[in-house]
């Protein structure tokens, strides 16, 4: 009873939060990610302990989940107020922001082009070198599965697993060649072909995602226009037929063995689906183990970040990231990795402080975010949007600190290296001045010019 109280003020606190955010706002615009990271919140930490509640279950892997459902969902109310406290101190910013002239400038249209076709490359052929040297048949990855070995794969030369990251680098040259490249549609979408099957072949999940939704998040935001309902529902219909998919096959692509598409069934896709959402037992286990029998962490994961860079093959031993040591931690095998929700990131390190600064300045950067995206016309910061947007399915799903930096690097790397490296012109300056100024400027010149004739 207590359980199913405790849903019911979470569900309440979401739906109230989400009515506020509309009436504050006078619409709703499915590009704010507030609302897709409430929706992934309310499946997380209400829809998915109601379908355990429903069914009877209540441990996870030996360990009681449920006996914690109250003290993680106080935790997570918690840091959901922050989150949306965070929104609300960000300030909106009235004036236009800067408008880089890189539509106008045809060379340096050029040089995004290049860039990206030569990102593009290297970012396959990093992917593809890693995929052979564990034993997968790029055949079979282009086929999606269907050209797959017999028996399971042996994977070897495990150690050069930071080639596969580079498969990420994929997304913002894909973007930028849908952004910059008005012709030559064809073989656009023939290399967005390539890199979706590749991403779906190797059971990434997330970059799979990425790969297919920014394109359609980045026509939105650089057009200005909305996707209508029946448009959004049916995203949302392929995108949850897409990740059950992924999910039932990921274990199988990643052995390199054929799939057998018999196995698809309503039964299989929503126990793939509940495997994505279910994330709640791990968190609930952290509150309930923190701090009596697991200490806090202190900082340490974000060290993690720096660690992370490092390959295998320079350090074998290298210390094993935050998820296998909680899981380790919590259920005392070394065997296996634990991943839960960005807030359980923040409290496994400091507690209840740090889930409210944490989520707090979460929610401040994805709505600083949102309105530098509604007020720029720079192709590559509406890019960086569309990335960011996507990625929020892993970021609240799946936080780790160490994943983050390594995401970051890989994904708006590209796009932060473009913006340093590509030359702004005089006019761009230009943007900066108050536009009374500008305004007038130009009428002082229209002046001189009829006194001159």
């Amino acid at each position: 009873m207590v359980n199913v109280l405790c849903l019911f003020i979470t569900s309440v606190i979401l739906g109230v939060s989400v009515s506020a955010h509309i009436i504050a706002a006078r619409r709703f615009d499915v590009m704010d990610p507030f609302y897709l990271i409430t929706g992934l919140y309310f499946l997380v930490f209400v829809w998915a302990p109601c379908e355990w509640i429903k069914i009877g279950q209540t441990d996870y892997q030996g360990v009681e989940v449920m006996e914690y459902l109250p003290r993680g969902n106080t935790v997570f109310i918690i840091g959901y107020i922050s989150y949306v406290l965070g929104g609300f101190f960000c300030k909106k910013n009235r004036r236009r922001a800067e408008t880089a002239l890189l539509d106008e400038d045809e060379q340096a249209k050029v040089f995004i082009l290049r860039y990206a076709l030569v990102l593009l490359i290297f970012s396959l052929f990093c992917s593809l070198t890693y995929f052979r040297l564990t034993g997968r048949s790029i055949m079979m990855m282009l086929s999606f599965g269907q050209f797959g070995a017999d028996e399971p794969v042996t994977y070897k030369n495990t150690s050069l697993l930071f080639l596969s990251c580079f498969l990420r680098s994929a997304v913002p040259a894909i973007l930028l060649l849908f952004a910059y490249r008005k012709q030559g549609r064809v073989s656009t979408y023939l290399c967005f072909s390539v890199v979706a099957l590749i991403s779906l072949s190797s059971g990434s999940r997330n970059t799979a995602i990425l790969v297919i939704l920014s394109p359609v998040i980045y026509h939105y935001v650089s057009t200005g226009t909305r996707p209508r309902k029946r448009t959004v529902l049916l995203g949302l219909f392929f995108l949850f037929v897409g990740v059950c998919i992924i999910g039932i096959f990921r274990q199988t692509m990643r052995a390199g063995t054929r799939i057998d598409l018999s196995v698809v069934d309503f039964d299989a896709m929503m126990k793939a689906f509940m495997y994505n959402v279910e994330i709640f037992f791990p968190f609930y286990n952290l509150t309930g183990m923190i701090p009596k029998e697991i200490h806090y962490h202190w900082g340490l994961g974000f060290l993690n970040i720096l660690i992370q860079f490092i390959p295998h093959a320079i350090w074998e031993n290298k210390p094993a990231t935050l998820g296998k040591t909680a899981f380790e931690a919590m259920y005392g095998s070394s065997f296996g990795g634990s991943a839960y929700p960005n807030l359980g990131e923040f409290y496994y390190e400091f507690g209840i402080l740090g889930t409210i600064v944490g989520m707090f300045i979460f929610g401040y950067i994805t709505r600083k975010l949102y309105y530098r995206m509604l007020k720029t016309g720079d192709r590559l910061q509406l890019i960086s949007y569309s990335i960011m947007f996507g990625y929020l399915f892993q970021f609240v799903c799946r936080g780790s600190i160490s994943s983050w930096a390594i995401d970051i690097v890989f994904m708006f790397g590209p796009i932060w290296l473009l913006k340093m490296i590509v030359p702004r012109s005089k006019e761009y300056k230009h943007s900066r001045y108050d536009s009374r100024k500008l305004h007038r400027r130009c009428c002082w010149i229209a002046d001189l010019s009829e006194d001159n004739l």
